[in-house]
C-alpha cells in the first residue's frame, strides 16, 4: 500500500510540474501580445512641442497631424536645424518627415558672426485645402532680414509659390483660411492696427480686400463653415468674429470671452466646436452656425475630436491628458493621463481606419494610446522622511487596480516603471520630479494579461524593485 502511495505522489508531482510549464508557456505567450495603453512614437530631448496642426485628407475623415519644435537656439553651441521646422506624421511609413511639401515648411536660419547670434525663420501658420493637399497657404517670419512677415500659396505642393503679402513690421499676424468645398476661394486676414481680409475666388491670381475690422488680433484663427461656406469665423483677442456673405461683411458674436485654439465641425450633425484654453469654457457648441454657443467642457482645453465611427464619442485634450465622452459632451471623464514628464495634450487625431488607436501630441512626445490608462499621483504626508523606500503594493495579487507607495528623503528627479516577467517596461507610473515626501500612486490593469509583474522605483541615488500580481 505504502508502494503505491508512493507512486501516485510522485506520478502528482510530475503532472504539477508539467501544468506548471503548460501554464507559465501559456503566460508567456500571451503577456508578449500584451499592448501598453500608451507608446511613445516620438520624443523630445532639450527642445520641445511649441505648435500643433491639424488637416484633412481628400478620403472623409481621415487627417495629418504636424507639430512644429521649440528650444534653446540663442547661442552658436545650440545650434539645432530642428528648431521651428514643422514635422509631419506618415501613416503609410510610419515615420516622421520633415522634407514634405518640397520642405517648404522647414525653418531656415541665419549666422551673423558680430555679434556671433542664430536667427531662426520659421512658419507661423499653414492651410491645406480639403479637397487638394497639393495646395496650401503659410506664413512665415524671415530672419533678420526684409520683409520680416509674408504670406505665400502653392498649388503644386510647394514646387512653385508666389508671395501674397509681406510686411517689415515682426508684429504683423496673419491668419488664413481656403473654403473646404470650393479650393478656388482662399482668405487672408492681414493685421497691424486693423485687420484686412483679402479675398481670392480665382486660387490665388488675383486678390481682393472685401472687409476691414478695426481690432488688433493676436494669432487669430480663421475657418470656414464646411456646411455653410458663404460662413467665415475670425477669433479675436476676447471673442468671435463671423461674416455671412463669405468675408464681406464681419459682426460680432455673442460668446463667452475665450481663447479659442481650434475649430471643430461635426459631420454627423452640423454642429460646431470651439476649444478655448480658458477656464470653464474649455469647449463650447453651437447648433445655429455659431449665432449662440453653449459650454459643454469646463477644462482648459487645446484640441478635440469626434470618433469617425461613433458620433457619440468625443475626447477633448488638456492640460493634465485626456478627457472622454461617451454621451456627446454631457458627461466626461479622465480617460488617458500617463504622459511624462508632460501630461499637456496640445492635439488628437482619430482616424477611421486606427482600431481603438488615438494618436496624442504633448509638449514632449507624440504617443499611440491605445485604451484608459489614469495615475494618480499625490504627496499623502507632509513630513519629510527619514529614508528612500519602496513599500510592497496593496492589494498583492490585485485585480484590476493596486496602489504603490515610496518615501523620497530629498527632492528627486523619479522614475517608478512597471516591467512584465520578462524584463519588458509596459508603463510609467512616475516621471517627474518630486520634492521630498511620501507618495502613492495607483495602477490600473485591466488591460495586461495576469501574471507576475515588477516595478521599480529610480533616483539618482536609490534603486529598488518589488514584484506584484495580476490576478483576473
Amino acid at each position: 500500500m505504502k508502494s503505491v502511495r508512493l507512486l501516485l505522489n510522485k506520478t502528482f508531482s510530475k503532472m504539477k510540474k508539467i501544468s506548471g510549464l503548460v501554464i507559465l508557456i501559456l503566460y508567456l505567450s500571451s503577456s508578449s501580445l500584451a499592448e501598453t495603453y500608451t507608446t511613445a512614437i516620438y520624443t523630445t530631448d532639450s527642445l520641445y512641442i511649441y505648435k500643433y496642426y491639424k488637416t484633412f485628407l481628400p478620403q472623409n475623415g481621415y487627417k495629418n497631424f504636424y507639430f512644429q519644435l521649440l528650444g534653446p537656439y540663442t547661442t552658436l553651441p545650440n545650434v539645432d536645424l530642428r528648431v521651428y521646422t514643422v514635422w509631419r506624421y506618415n501613416y503609410v511609413s510610419k515615420t516622421f518627415q520633415s522634407n514634405y511639401h518640397n520642405s517648404a515648411l522647414n525653418s531656415n536660419y541665419q549666422l551673423w558672426t558680430y555679434p556671433p547670434v542664430i536667427s531662426f525663420g520659421y512658419v507661423i501658420d499653414f492651410e491645406f485645402a480639403k479637397t487638394d493637399t497639393s495646395q496650401f497657404i503659410c506664413s512665415r517670419q524671415a530672419a533678420w532680414w526684409e520683409p520680416m512677415m509674408y504670406v505665400y500659396y502653392s498649388i503644386d505642393n510647394g514646387l512653385s509659390g508666389s508671395e501674397v503679402f509681406s510686411s517689415s513690421l515682426p508684429i504683423t499676424n496673419y491668419s488664413m483660411a481656403i473654403d473646404p468645398v470650393d479650393k478656388n476661394i482662399m482668405y487672408i486676414g492681414q493685421t497691424n492696427t486693423l485687420t484686412r481680409i483679402n479675398k481670392t475666388t480665382n486660387r490665388g491670381a488675383n486678390w481682393v480686400a472685401v472687409d476691414s475690422i478695426s481690432n488688433n488680433f493676436y494669432a487669430p484663427v480663421m475657418k470656414v463653415n464646411p456646411f455653410n461656406h458663404n460662413t467665415v469665423f475670425l477669433t479675436t483677442n476676447s471673442g468671435l468674429k463671423r461674416s455671412l456673405n463669405a468675408g464681406y461683411n464681419f459682426q460680432d458674436v455673442s460668446i463667452i470671452p475665450v481663447d479659442i485654439r481650434r475649430f471643430v465641425f461635426n459631420n454627423n450633425d452640423s454642429s460646431i466646436f470651439v476649444t478655448t484654453h480658458t477656464n470653464n469654457a474649455g469647449i463650447l457648441k453651437s447648433t445655429n452656425n455659431g449665432t449662440s454657443w453653449s459650454v459643454i467642457f469646463n477644462l482648459k482645453c487645446y484640441d478635440m475630436e469626434i470618433d469617425p465611427l461613433n458620433e457619440n464619442i468625443f475626447y477633448a485634450g488638456t492640460d493634465n491628458g485626456i478627457y472622454k465622452s461617451t454621451n456627446k459632451g454631457a458627461n466626461w471623464f479622465i480617460y488617458n493621463n500617463t504622459f511624462t514628464p508632460s501630461k499637456t495634450v496640445l492635439g488628437l487625431v482619430k482616424n477611421p481606419n486606427s482600431g481603438d488607436t488615438i494618436f496624442t501630441v504633448t509638449s514632449k512626445a507624440v504617443y499611440k494610446v491605445y485604451g484608459q490608462a489614469v495615475s494618480y499621483i499625490q504627496n499623502i504626508n507632509e513630513l519629510t522622511p527619514s529614508s528612500y523606500i519602496l513599500h510592497q503594493n496593496y492589494p498583492n495579487p490585485f485585480n484590476p487596480s493596486t496602489t504603490i507607495k515610496f518615501d523620497l528623503p530629498k527632492t528627486s528627479d523619479a522614475k517608478l516603471i512597471i516591467y512584465d516577467a520578462l524584463g519588458r517596461e509596459v508603463a510609467t507610473l512616475v516621471n517627474e520630479k518630486l520634492s521630498a515626501g511620501s507618495y502613492e500612486v495607483s495602477w490600473d490593469g485591466s488591460s495586461y494579461t495576469s501574471g507576475v509583474y515588477y516595478y521599480r522605483l529610480i533616483t539618482e541615488s536609490f534603486v529598488d524593485t518589488k514584484k506584484l500580481v495580476l490576478l483576473k
